[in-house]
């Protein structure tokens, strides 16, 4: 096939392409057989109502089978080698028997299957096929042969002049004229012979029906359409006003000057009307397009407002060639460029700093419906670099494959978002060191309480040994009356030495409580944590039935509202409640009845909890170090070391929320905590 030919389509049988090939096959198949059965002894008069020789028959059987392989092998890509050689051997029968009435020869191929008698033709070539015969013999043979091999053009050319030959032959037998359908004393054509070409070529012509004039004559445009209608028309009008002309003076209606005036006449009424409708068709078909096209002026008129007027930039470039072939007036501003010098780039003059594959390949990817391919760098006429948000559209602009490009700067928001990014990284790291540094203070106070733990247990050793021999001693002078009645010795014995013990196991014991309360932080923070979802209100029953003893002595109110669930440690959490209304008990007004609300609420993907009293409050100075260690702010009112808070605070950071209080001195105090929600919250915490 030609470099200028269409675009090859898939196959498909048209129902023309197949009722021809069946039934040309079939009609050759009864002409072989007959002849065959002549030649057995059957009477052979009826074959001359066919008229047609024994090759012929085979030409049109092997027609018939060809075409339809060379339809069947193209379309499911199969080895056309059966219809290259059906297609020979059609043509080499129609070239042979035509060679022998070009050179006067006699090569007898016409006897090999049967002998036609001399009585069947008077011809003086009995059992030759008519030249036209063999020579559209020799254009079947070609058509199959160069099936899709052949231009377009060159196939409904062969098929054009076969399918003439033919009608020109069928017209002379309908009206009588020999010369339309023989030569001289050579054999003609015979009408069953003309019908049977016809329908070859014509199952020839649709079997490519989607190039050349047929994709015209087949498709569902205007000129196919009005081709359908006249063509047919052109064809039947005048064969129908001859008849009746023939038909007229034959039966002696009227002369034949009457007869050929009355087919001039009905032939002018015929294509007038014809003609006629066909004009009104293409009147109101052109109207309508007229009103289409004023509509698509008005709405490309709409839209070319939208796209000059429209802030943000925009610009249409070429599919293929990736030409820039439109911008709005603010793409314009935005790359720095008039509109002339905008036009002479492509989309790589945009893109320098990028890989020419890799941009020419994403203007392949997705070739329709809206996409956006990310954020480009892209450069500006002075040279600097923007970052623009592609979002791309497929279009047609003026009959060529184009592209929308909707390309917001955003150069500012990558900064930010890059800036952000490192800061995020920055605070992730500070945390990661902020996170080992307390497990290694978390690691040295526990080294630390357990070292200090071995001198201390000496010094309440040493201390009561000493108490011991000071009593020991004060037994033996009294034993011995030596200097029993010493005030001096008294002093030392009873005031200085015992006091000072006092001191020293008072000091003693509140080391010791220090370094409890020290190991007991350092345990929250390194003890595993065992998550679940959690059911708040059974654990803060189980909270307040602890503490049921001190809630009757102290005679407050403790209620309790409907509480949600939450993810988390049930211990941990048990004994954050506990700390939280054990301080609300401990701090009540002396004053007035202590009620203590323990309450809670869904709040987005975390739980918030709150314990609330009417104690006495908590000074505003003491606000910012409340949540610190060793910080007590009513030490009259409840023993402790004031590590209490410090635990709660750090318990419900390792679950990944936060806590809090607001409170007014000599009123009351809220402290609040929130803890996720559920575990897919705690995941993204």
């Amino acid at each position: 096939m030609s470099r200028d030919s269409p675009p090859e389509q898939p196959l498909s049988f048209h129902p023309a392409t197949l009722v021809g090939t069946i039934w040309v096959s079939l009609f050759g198949a009864l002409v072989v057989s007959a002849w065959l059965l002549g030649n057995a002894g059957i009477e052979l008069g009826w074959l001359a109502l066919f008229g047609v020789k024994p090759n012929l028959g085979i030409g049109f059987l092997l027609s018939g089978i060809g075409l339809h392989f060379a339809c069947v092998a193209e379309r499911k890509s199969l080895p056309r080698a059966p219809a290259d050689v059906i297609g020979g051997v059609i043509a080499l029968i129609g070239a042979a028997t035509l060679s022998q009435d070009l050179f006067g020869v006699d090569l007898r191929i016409d006897q090999l299957i049967a002998a036609v008698p001399a009585e069947f033709d008077p011809s003086h070539s009995p059992g030759r096929m008519a030249p036209t015969s063999a020579l559209n013999l020799i254009l079947a043979g070609v058509v199959i042969v160069g099936f899709r091999r052949l231009h377009a053009w060159a196939h409904e050319a062969m098929c054009f002049s076969g399918a003439f030959i033919a009608m020109l032959a069928f017209v002379g037998h309908v009206f009588g004229e020999r010369s339309f359908y023989g030569l001289a004393s050579y054999t003609p054509m015979s009408t069953p012979t003309s019908v049977g070409f016809m329908l070859l070529f014509l199952a020839a012509l649709f079997s490519r029906r989607s190039e050349g004039v047929m994709r015209v004559f087949t498709g569902d445009t205007l000129g196919g359409a009005l081709a359908r209608g006249l063509i047919p028309a052109a064809i039947l009008i005048p064969a129908l006003t001859t008849g009746i002309a023939i038909w007229g003076t034959q039966e002696g209606f009227f002369g034949a000057r009457f007869g050929l005036a009355l087919v001039v006449v009905l032939t002018m009424v015929f294509f007038t009307l014809l003609v006629g409708g066909s004009a009104i068709l293409l009147a109101r078909v052109d109207t309508e397009r007229k009103q289409m096209v004023s509509i698509l002026r008005e709405s490309e008129e709409h839209y070319r407002q939208l796209f000059e007027n429209n802030p943000n930039p925009m610009f249409v470039y070429e599919r293929e060639s990736l030409r820039i072939l439109d911008a709005n007036h603010a793409a314009l501003e935005q790359y720095g460029y008039s509109r002339t010098e905008f036009l002479d780039l492509t989309l790589f003059d945009l893109h320098p700093l990028d890989d020419p594959e890799r941009l020419r390949e994403s203007t392949r990817m997705f070739p329709t419906t809206i996409r956006r391919p990310g954020i480009w760098k892209e450069v500006r006429k002075d040279g600097s670099v923007l970052d623009a948000e592609i979002t791309t559209h497929d279009l047609m602009f003026e009959g060529r494959e184009a592209r929308l490009v909707l390309a917001l700067d955003v150069t500012e928001r990558v900064r930010a978002d890059t800036a952000l990014r490192q800061a995020l990284g920055q605070l992730a790291r500070h945390a990661e060191e902020l996170e080992k540094k307390n497990e290694e203070i978390e690691a040295f106070v526990y080294t630390v309480s357990h070292d200090l733990r071995a001198p201390l247990v000496n010094l309440q050793g040493f201390s009561r040994e000493l108490a011991l021999s000071c009593a020991d001693l004060r037994k033996h002078l009294h034993a011995n009356d030596a200097n029993a009645e010493d005030p001096a010795l008294e002093q030392i014995l009873q005031s200085d030495i015992s006091g000072a013990l006092k001191f020293i196991t008072a000091s003693v014991d509140k080391f010791e409580r220090l370094i409890n309360a020290l190991l007991q932080l350092s345990r929250t923070g390194r003890q595993e944590l065992r998550m679940e979802t959690l059911n708040l209100n059974e654990i803060a029953r189980n909270s307040l039935d602890s503490m049921r003893k001190v809630i009757d002595e102290r005679g407050a109110e403790v209620r309790v509202a409907d509480l949600p669930e939450a993810w988390g440690d049930r211990t941990a959490i048990d004994r954050v409640l506990s700390n939280l209304v054990s301080n609300a008990l401990n701090y009540l007004h002396p004053d007035r009845p202590g009620t203590v609300d323990i309450g809670g609420e869904s709040n987005g993907e975390f739980t918030r909890c709150w314990v609330r009293d009417n104690g006495l409050g908590i000074p505003a100075s003491a606000m910012p170090r409340l949540f610190q260690v060793f910080q007590r702010f009513h030490p009259e009112r409840s023993p402790g070391e004031g590590m209490g808070l410090a635990i709660v605070k750090r318990i419900i950071e390792r679950h990944g929320g936060r806590v809090w209080v607001e409170s007014q001195e000599g009123e009351g105090s809220t402290f609040s905590f929130s803890i996720p929600k559920s575990a897919r919250e705690r995941s993204h915490d």
